[in-house]
């Protein structure tokens, strides 16, 4: 106990100006974002909170959902709000105040990898402040949704992984942990589902190093992956098993509706799209609604406020009776998918068109527009 109490005191003494700095920021950091939280405490809720208050409460009330309907979300963030609501208060600005403390939490998790990756402390400080203090972090922290509890839990993988690779900490209890981590995760953001396969493998080459046998290089890879696909494997078979869907859950049709809106040709010369072939004149129903959706888009490739969620009118197309099941449903949506993505023209459409604006979008436009939103 003394050797490590010892280690520790040494630990503080060689880090002492990194620890001072940073505490100073984190408290200037708690002072500003609880002090947005107090001057706008009615703004915690936004178009995709309520899903997940509604199943954190029939989680702690242990209410079944009504039979056939999958939950609004997955049931990680939920689990977070009703653990908070059971153990500190059913008030959501204590969640909201708790959410802007891993904010800050992440800031320094990312910054602490910085600072063992050599990056020098003044760039290190600035990174911290970048984060802890943008605008738009603060808007999405000062608000219930999956996003805060995402980020965190991906900058301690990104601590453990950098520990890891740089072989300062022991690689396996690393990689167990990273992916504890990521089946957690994926619980609370199925579509992040692909970021545990790049951990993964980014970590092969560093991993070499220390571990030159294959096998042993295959047995972390497996520590990290394990997890994260028995989670989603697990969510399959249980909204089959009390849903009848095999969907991850319903974030799987915004993005599947996001890509048919955006990117789905339904002129004679677009895809064959099979799946329509038994539904006389819904694809030139589905063609009218995309026109005038297309329409409604501005210059940078953006709809207005007021039609920014015309993407979702495909699903009134998409009505249950017309397919006579849920599972058609899905079935149809997952051909429109797969058609569009496939094809080349139309995937080329969508890359070019869609998905560079939305990195341009992140890289430069985000925070001005996130701060144009606030109350």
């Amino acid at each position: 106990m003394t050797r490590i109490v010892s280690k520790f005191s040494a630990i503080l003494r060689a880090h002492r100006t990194d620890i001072l700095v940073l505490l100073l920021l984190s408290l200037l950091a708690v002072v500003i974002r609880f002090g947005y939280l107090a001057e706008y405490p009615n703004s915690i809720m936004h178009e995709d909170s309520g899903p997940y208050v509604d199943e954190a409460e029939r989680l702690l009330e242990g209410r079944e959902t009504v039979t056939g309907q999958m939950p609004g979300r997955a049931p990680g963030y939920p689990l977070f709000l009703a653990a908070i609501i059971s153990l500190v208060s059913p008030n959501l600005l204590y969640a909201i105040g708790i959410q802007h403390l891993l904010g800050i939490g992440t800031a320094l998790l990312l910054t602490l990898s910085l600072r063992l990756l050599g990056v020098g402390r003044v760039l290190s400080y600035g990174f911290f402040i970048a984060i802890a203090f943008a605008h738009r972090l603060i808007h999405y922290d000062n608000t219930i949704g999956a996003e805060t509890l995402t980020v965190f839990l991906l900058s301690v993988n990104f601590l453990l992984a950098t520990g890891m690779a740089l072989r300062r900490w022991n690689p396996w209890a690393c990689a167990a942990t990273i992916g504890l981590i990521f089946g957690y995760l994926i619980l609370v953001r199925s579509a992040t589902f692909f970021i545990p396969f790049v951990f993964a493998f980014w970590l092969v080459l560093p991993t070499a190093k220390f571990c030159p046998d294959w096998r042993r290089r295959l047995a972390l890879i497996a520590l990290i992956l394990i997890p994260p696909v028995s989670a989603v494997v697990g969510m399959i078979q249980w909204n089959k098993a009390h849903y009848n869907r095999a969907a991850l859950s319903r974030e799987a049709e915004p993005v599947m509706a996001f890509v048919i809106a955006y990117s789905g040709d339904f002129s004679e010369q677009g895809p064959r799209y099979e799946v329509l072939e038994k539904y006389p004149g819904f694809r030139e129903s589905l063609k009218a609604v995309v026109e005038e959706g297309r329409a409604t888009l501005k210059d940078d490739g953006y709809s207005t406020v007021d039609h920014y969620q015309w993407v979702f009118n495909i699903f009134n197309v998409l009505d249950l009776e017309r397919f006579g099941s849920q599972q058609e449903k899905d079935r149809v949506v997952g051909g429109l998918f797969w058609d569009t993505v496939l094809t080349p023209h139309t995937l080329l459409g969508h890359l070019t068109g869609h998905t560079l604006r939305e990195l341009r979008f992140m890289l430069r436009d985000s925070t001005p527009v996130a701060n144009s939103t606030y109350p």
